[in-house]
């Protein structure tokens, strides 16, 4: 493939040394002092008044910040070379001696939380009025909590168990090079460097090559897949019940904060309102002019733009969009460009998708994504620079313990909304950048929403049948994801049976203390297009409310929060203000269409 002049980040800014030695030096020390300050309160938390758990908690909180810097050090490179043997030792290193800091500093929150049930008007003090949300969240695990004995069992246990097939996953699904051979000609590529020839390619048939030709070589591990994610699930299924859960979703509905009311209703509306998506897949039907969609054809402009978009240029839309809606927006992503904080880069070893981490104690993110000039890589770029926005925002305005109390279905509607922004100052061009960008929003609302759902009762499924002493291997699995996503899709699209693998390609499944992952997007999507609905009606109104609303994540229930948005999620009808954006906007297309072809 071509080289291109892409960002690489510069991790040197987070730490003052990076040799490995004065990098595990630093971590050495610091557990040195998190055993000192744990001494330090043994024995006495439970005499402390508000005044004096507010103290230790700045004090736990400054050693979690302490150790930032050299953990993001080691977890980056790891992240972005995972095939580098230096990277693997540092993150290995690393991973253990975060595991040690969170025991040893664990001993006071374990303390912490028996001093809040001892006398729970502690909460209602206003020395802990910041913190209460987040306490309140800490005391609802504590019923499931084993234990310290037993968790440090745990922990021991997933770091060899659980986490290590996770990062099998990772290192075995970046390392692999993809041979893909097409009108004669052949191609070697990373799984993130095919996307680009799976996804956006101009040529049909190329598409479809790639994509059976990909999807066929990941099918040859599948041994290795099944096991990994077989292994994961049940862990996890089984410590849930060890646990007293009283189902298997219940710990994800906690970290959220939401009711099992508004999942269901969520899931429920999209099942509803999927027929929707028969439309759209029609529209490009029609603009393809073929007999049938096939799933080779499901994301990409299908208009004339396909021409590589130069980073540089990348940069200014994703930030005049930003710009259009705040300026303070706009400079935020200019200072993560400025400081080196993007890796671009595709590169053999890298992670196959996009993410931002944050850097609470500097109020920033470090943002890695898989750049091959698309149309769908301005929107990822708009997706991560979002999370970025909110992190430097609430960074700014919370302590270490409520920035990381966040559930994620909010994080996920500050990006998604953030793409909208992006949609808005590409609906300004020409039509045909217009057009361009309502099939990029149609695709990222269907695929996310549909998709969503279609992962949420996949991974119920898988529960469902470990339960019932099923075994999963491979070809299983794949047949379970089958059913899960035409009971979403229905016969709309013609799937390739190399496609029956897509689950493989989702590290969401893989990945423990993350399960039921994938239902975030298709709230965070549908609740973004419902915020983004109100700044349309009151624009100059909606900005400040919004940046407050920004500000309070974390400090209170997601219900809570979005009422003071005019938005309740715990409305059944809630759910369909984000198909009928979607809907308006298949309207727009139709139209934009019409127009164009009245035009030629």
């Amino acid at each position: 493939m071509e080289e291109r002049n892409l960002p690489s980040w510069n991790r040197d800014t987070l730490i003052k040394h990076t040799t490995p030695e004065h990098i595990i030096a630093t971590y050495d020390d610091i557990i040195q002092r998190a055993m000192m300050l744990e001494r330090g309160y043994r024995d006495s938390v439970d005499r402390l008044d508000a005044i004096g758990l507010y103290s230790m908690i700045k004090k736990i909180e400054a050693m979690k910040s302490s150790f930032e810097g050299a953990y993001l050090y080691a977890y980056l490179g790891y992240m972005s070379n995972s095939s580098d043997s230096d990277c693997q030792t540092l993150y290995q290193i690393a991973e253990k001696r975060r595991h040690e800091l969170d025991w040893i500093l664990g001993a006071l929150d374990s303390e912490l939380i028996k001093r809040m049930k001892q006398e729970p008007l502690l909460l209602e003090m206003l020395a802990l009025t910041q913190y209460k949300h987040a306490l309140k969240k800490q005391l609802s695990f504590d019923d499931f909590s084993f234990e310290r004995s037993n968790d440090r069992i745990v922990e021991q246990k997933d770091r060899h168990g659980v986490d290590a097939w996770y990062r099998l996953h990772q290192e075995l699904l970046s390392s692999l090079v993809f041979k893909i051979d097409a009108h004669g000609q052949q191609e070697f590529l990373s799984f993130q460097e095919s996307a680009g020839m799976r996804y956006f390619h101009p040529d049909r048939e190329i598409r479809k090559v790639a994509t059976k030709q990909v999807f066929s070589q990941l099918a040859e591990y599948s041994q290795v897949w099944s096991t990994a994610f077989r292994s994961v699930a049940a862990d996890y299924l089984s410590e849930s019940k060890i646990r007293g859960y009283s189902n298997h979703i219940q710990p994800v509905l906690l970290n959220n904060g939401i009711e099992r009311q508004t999942l269901d209703s969520l899931i429920s509306t999209v099942k509803q309102r999927a027929g929707l998506y028969k439309k759209y897949v029609e529209i490009r039907r029609r603009m393809l002019e073929v007999d049938k969609i096939g799933s080779w054809d499901l994301t990409g402009t299908l208009y004339e733009v396909n021409r590589y978009i130069e980073w540089e240029e990348a940069v200014s839309i994703v930030s005049e969009a930003y710009s259009s809606f705040d300026a303070s927006f706009g400079r935020i992503v200019q200072k993560i460009i400025e400081k080196k904080q993007v890796d671009a880069k595709p590169r053999k070893g890298k992670v196959s998708f996009a993410f931002g981490y944050p850097w609470y104690s500097a109020a920033s993110s470090w943002i890695s994504l898989v750049y091959t000039g698309n149309v769908g890589d301005l929107f990822t770029m708009a997706h991560e620079f979002g999370h970025a926005i909110h992190n430097t925002i609430l960074a700014q305005a919370q302590p270490w313990t409520v920035f990381w109390n966040t559930g994620r279905v909010l994080q996920e509607s500050v990006s998604v909304f953030g793409e909208q922004l992006l949609a808005d100052y590409l609906f300004s061009e020409d039509e045909t950048s217009k057009s361009a960008a309502l099939l990029s929003v149609l695709d990222q609302g269907f695929t996310l929403t549909l998709g969503g759902a279609t992962a949420f009762l996949f991974e119920k499924e898988i529960y469902d049948s470990i339960e019932a002493g099923e075994f999963l291997d491979g070809e299983t699995i794949s047949q379970k994801w089958v059913e899960q996503r035409n009971a979403i899709f229905s016969d709309a699209i013609e799937w390739l049976p190399e496609n029956r693998w897509a689950w493989v390609a989702s590290s969401h499944y893989f990945r423990p203390r993350a399960r039921f992952y994938n239902f975030q997007y298709a709230f965070g999507q549908l609740l973004a297009y419902a915020i983004y609905e109100s700044y349309q009606h009151n624009k100059a109104a909606f900005i400040q409310d919004y940046k407050e609303y920004l500000r309070a994540c974390g400090t209170a229930s997601p219900r809570s929060l979005l009422l003071q948005l005019g938005l309740d999620i715990n409305d059944r009808e809630f759910w369909n203000l984000g198909f009928d954006y979607l809907e308006r906007q298949l309207e727009k297309l139709s139209e934009n269409i019409r127009h164009y072809n009245a035009t030629l």
